[in-house]
């Protein structure tokens, strides 16, 4: 963190002349400290920061404004991380191709910083299929489309991870609609009609019905004029129309704001085909024609071909396309009526999810390109929201048994089985509750159906009957079997992962060494070698060797205590299987694996120390690794005993 910018901004809050001492109580720095970010700050701007013999004082002018908001752009590029993130940006999502000269000076390093980012940059991509490239100085990042867009969706995934779409973490993006009292209202509602939403049609609900309060605080009634021809809305939504009604009320009791029933009648369609209470056709992307106009239904086929173009993403799916189709049709309201929205709801989307904020900048520019308008930034950041949840219901739905209930046709019953078996397991997504196995939409993507028909289906998925009064064996069966599915889903996972981290110049197999010392050298020389991490990297094995040995049994798994991981470039293993024991501490090891995990896949050592030493408990495998000298076969051999 930049000092500099909180001196400067106390300063300037202050008005008047500050004493050194107290400069220094703030910022908790050394008076000579504070005389030497007062004379960095001046370099920049002469006189932005007046000293008397009674303190410093700055006075608001145009100068110490522009220091500030040249302090404040260089604290979002002060780690490696923040550094890369930006490089990605800039080279695979924007396509941009700027010279070593304008990314130094846009990132406010100088040019041999950037060259060492560069490197470590390279390490990175080498593991991804992609290469940095420099020519006429100018950067580029090439590779396969394939490699390419991978890459992108570990970026947005890794983004999401740290920040999930959920309720709570959503709040921050609204400034008048409360998430979480939209919730409570839709769930009361439901309840009250004895209805069910599955998590992520309800989360996609409360969303859109969130944005229907925020804009309405500041575009009125003008922004959700609907174009919808209002009888074809009451055909669909007739089953359910006193559920959107008592919905509206509740909310108009809670909000002031002027939202005309209309707009909650749009926003309720989605719902309504995925509120399991009463038979009713499903509204999908291919009935839009019903409700959008065809210029909407034109752009959002344009965004989605587009969207998968050029980054390889999906749109293509009924929970975003309808959603989004009727978020199109509000915005394009807005942008006829010339109504802007306030720019204080989404001030932090755009830092906290740059890559998902980029890829929303490329569909407002096809917007723009196709209305002859530029999007106001509030704009992009709802359409990055949207997106957001798509991908959180991606990423999030991959973390669970998707799940199927055909039950006959008792749809209270259904709900209350499904609520009962969400009260007692959250590892269970239910994806629907359907009558018969031909309603079953998707069926390559569920992994488990619960039935109370007598005839089984034909799909090959795996199946559990139960009784229309499910009993606690029933429930007991449900909780083993899903147990029992997840954990191969994660040993599927985890297996994924091991291939990822093992590299092929990193297995040596029939290795020869003395002594624990010769082993971690060598070890960590290949590691610099190859790129995955630099000499800091072996201070931090030893250091750990210091402070307690790494060996467990007859295995090794040397790897840095240090939170800090700017020592290493890659997550990588290097395994090393000995031709005779090593003496470790107190051990005699046969197997080493050297672990390099950046922050994000530090989480995975739990995992691989579990795998790796409840694997090697077995003399058996012991015996068939000794033996092993070809990589495939190393990997094979514990995907196969996994």
């Amino acid at each position: 963190m930049d000092k500099r910018f909180d001196l400067l901004d106390f300063l300037l809050t202050q008005k008047r002349t500050v004493p050194t001492r107290e400069l220094q109580n703030v910022l908790e720095i050394s008076r000579r400290t504070v005389i030497n970010y007062v004379s960095e700050i001046n370099s920049f701007e002469p006189n932005t920061i007046i000293s008397t013999n009674q303190g410093y004082r700055c006075v608001d002018s145009a100068g110490a404004r522009k220091v500030l908001q040249e302090l404040q752009a260089s604290r979002a590029f002060d780690s490696f991380e923040k550094r890369r993130s930006f490089l990605l940006q800039e080279l695979l999502l924007k396509s941009a191709h700027p010279t070593l000269d304008e990314l130094a000076d846009r990132m406010f390093i100088s040019p041999a910083t950037l060259n060492n980012e560069l490197s470590r940059l390279r390490a990175a991509l080498k593991d991804q299929g992609l290469y940095l490239k420099t020519k006429n100085n100018r950067l580029y990042i090439i590779g396969s489309d394939r490699n390419v867009r991978k890459f992108i969706m570990s970026l947005l995934n890794q983004e999401l991870k740290q920040s999930h779409f959920d309720l709570h973490t959503m709040q921050r993006f609204f400034t008048h609609a409360e998430i979480t009292k939209i919730d409570r209202i839709v769930k009361k509602v439901l309840e009250n009609h004895s209805c069910f939403l599955d998590d992520f049609s309800l989360l996609n609900y409360v969303l859109h019905l969130a944005i229907c309060i925020e804009t309405a605080f500041s575009g009125g009634e003008r922004a959700f004029q609907s174009k919808t021809d209002v009888s074809d809305e009451i055909t669909l939504l007739a089953p359910v129309r006193g559920i959107i009604e008592e919905i509206y009320l509740e909310l108009k009791k809670a909000y002031p704001a002027d939202f005309p029933f209309e707009q909650l009648m749009d926003a309720s369609l989605l719902m309504a085909t995925r509120v399991v209470s009463l038979d009713i056709d499903n509204l999908d992307s291919g009935r839009l024609e019903e409700h959008i106009p065809s210029s909407v239904r034109d752009l959002l086929l344009e965004i989605t071909l587009s969207v998968h173009d050029v980054y390889g993403i999906d749109l293509k799916r009924d929970s975003f396309m309808v959603r989004f189709a009727f978020h199109l049709k509000n915005l394009l309201d807005r942008i006829s009526h010339h109504i802007k929205l306030p720019e204080n709801s989404f001030i932090t989307i755009k830092n906290d999810y740059p890559f998902l904020y980029v890829i929303a900048e490329f569909i407002a520019s096809i917007i723009n390109r196709k209305y002859n308008t530029a999007l106001p930034e509030i704009e992009v950041s709802y359409i990055a929201l949207h997106l957001g949840i798509l991908m959180e219901e991606t990423h999030s739905v991959c973390q669970k048994i998707n799940c199927v209930l055909v039950i006959y046709d008792y749809y209270k019953m259904g709900v209350s089985i499904v609520e009962n078996i969400k009260k007692m397991t959250d590892i269970l997504y239910f994806s629907d509750i359907v009558t018969s196995y031909e309603q079953i939409k998707n069926p390559e993507t569920i992994d488990l159906i619960l039935t109370t028909l007598p005839n089984g289906s034909d799909l090959g998925i795996p199946e559990i009957k139960i009784h229309t009064l499910p009993t606690h064996q029933d429930y007991d069966k449900i909780l083993v079997t899903a147990g029992d599915l997840l954990q191969k889903l994660s040993n599927k996972e985890l297996l994924r992962k091991l291939h990822r981290l093992f590299k092929e110049e990193l297995f040596f197999p029939a290795a020869d060494f003395t002594t624990r010392e010769e082993c971690i050298d060598f070890l960590c020389e290949k590691m610099e070698e190859y790129g995955y991490a630099d000499s800091g990297f072996r201070d931090e094995i030893y250091y750990h060797e210091k402070v307690s040995s790494s060996a467990y049994s007859n295995i090794a798994l040397p790897h840095s205590l240090a939170g800090d991981t700017s020592s290493v470039q890659t997550s990588v293993i290097a395994a090393a299987i000995c031709r005779r024991s090593i003496p470790w501490g107190e051990n005699q090891v046969d197997f080493v694996f050297l672990l390099s995990l950046r922050g994000e896949d530090r989480p995975l050592f739990k995992d691989l120390f579990a795998t790796l030493s409840s694997f090697l408990a077995s003399e058996e495998n012991c015996v068939l690794l000794k033996q092993c000298t070809d990589f495939e076969n190393f990997l094979s051999l514990l995907a196969n005993k996994i």
